[in-house]
């Protein structure tokens, strides 16, 4: 499958451009244990091989394509709705990409007149209209029977089974791959930048439909949010401290399978700049946003200044209004790296700084997740392409 799939980049890179970034961006991963056939979120591609060894090749490339859209979209990203479920989310993007793209139309078509929907609404629309569809009481049987007819025809089983039993098989494995789709979909402002870039410095479409490329410019955002990164970033950090338990029962399938337990306790290292290049003013909004993390669940930070050599190492157990602040000399990031290869405990990384060093070899714990925070906004255009081989990147506004 990996093969079929290089086979498909590699046209790309000839003929589409912009798709070919996207992808880049993303890692292709099997994962044959989900309902999806393909789906996308937190950097990742996975793929069911399974399902998809029977595709023709114009298919295969049609369904990663889809995952493209939806990507630069940022579906996955941004477009997460408070209150909606995965399944909402996953069926209002399939809505809104099908009704330009081909691969999605005829299941587009099938939602809107199922419920009566309008076309040319945007996915928060579709999301919340489905998600009440969804929610309503006595509506999801008949939702499930109706799905089954997509794939019964007039809903008449064979041999004499029930019909609304075969139907409603069908429906919750249609609900469950619409869950599967959007289960790595989370809210990562630094993603959608870095989509944003891609999208900006595009010169050339492919083939990619005229009335997409309107929908692709017009979901442009040029912000970060410094404080919903801050939050994400120790999400994501408490997301991967996942394990699997019998004393907790599985989502979907109760007690029949493991369900997850995380883990709440994360260990964050927090390295400030100190050196001279660096205002007094820069601190104080460095050591608040340190403090912040105290509002998000965090119980100690481990915060570390340095400049051209690590200066103090000091464990905050609460937020601190009064910093002393030894250093104030040129800038070496190595240290942090060095510091943190001798320290392979820490779950997260994050360095407040204002970029001006040598860029530092990438040598350290790989479970430890990174982020860079910059001083201020061009400082992030200046440093962005490098910082980012290492974690994610933002900018502080103040």
């Amino acid at each position: 499958m990996r093969e079929r799939f290089q086979t498909i980049i590699e046209n790309w890179f000839l003929f589409e451009p912009l798709l070919f970034s996207t992808i880049c961006t993303h890692e292709l991963v099997e994962n044959n244990n989900m309902s999806a056939e393909m789906r996308c979120g937190k950097m990742k591609i996975e793929y069911n091989s399974l399902k998809l060894n029977n595709l023709s090749e114009k298919e295969l490339d049609n369904m990663l394509r889809v995952e493209c859209i939806r990507i630069l979209l940022k579906h996955p990203y941004e477009r997460q709705i408070e209150g909606c479920t995965k399944e909402a989310l996953a069926i209002a993007s399939d809505i809104v990409i099908g009704e330009h793209y081909p691969l999605l139309s005829t299941n587009a078509k099938k939602w809107i007149e199922m419920y009566k929907l309008l076309f040319g609404e945007c996915m928060e629309w579709y999301a919340n209209k489905i998600n009440n569809i969804l929610n309503y009481a006595g509506k999801k049987n008949d939702m499930e029977t109706e799905m089954g007819k997509w794939e019964n025809g007039n809903g008449k089983g064979e041999n004499g089974e029930d019909p609304n039993r075969v139907s409603n098989n069908y429906g919750n494995d249609l609900l469950n791959s619409y869950l599967d789709k959007a289960d790595l979909w989370d809210e990562d402002p630094s993603i959608s930048e870095e989509i944003n870039r891609i999208i900006q410095e595009s010169t050339s479409w492919g083939t990619i439909p005229s009335n997409m490329v309107e929908m692709i410019k017009a979901s442009l955002i040029v912000k970060l949010d410094y404080k919903k990164i801050l939050r994400s970033f120790h999400t994501s950090i408490v997301s991967a401290k996942r394990r699997l338990s019998r004393m907790r029962p599985n989502r979907r399938n109760g007690f029949l399978q493991m369900g997850s337990l995380y883990e709440l306790k994360s260990k964050i290292l927090i390295a400030v700049d100190v050196s001279g290049s660096i205002s007094t003013q820069s601190l104080d909004v460095f050591y608040s946003a340190i403090n912040r993390f105290f509002k998000y669940g965090v119980e100690t930070l481990d915060v570390i200044q340095f400049d051209c050599e690590m200066k103090e190492s000091k464990t905050f157990k609460k937020a601190k209004s009064d910093i002393e602040i030894i250093g104030r000399g040129g800038t070496n990031f190595q240290i942090v790296f060095d510091y943190l290869k001798n320290h392979s405990d820490y779950d997260g990384l994050i360095i407040f700084t204002d970029g001006y060093a040598k860029e530092p070899e990438h040598v350290y714990s790989k479970h430890t997740k990174v982020m860079w925070v910059c001083d201020k906004e061009e400082q992030y255009e200046i440093h962005h392409s490098w910082m980012s081989k290492t974690g994610r990147v933002c900018w502080i506004n103040h």
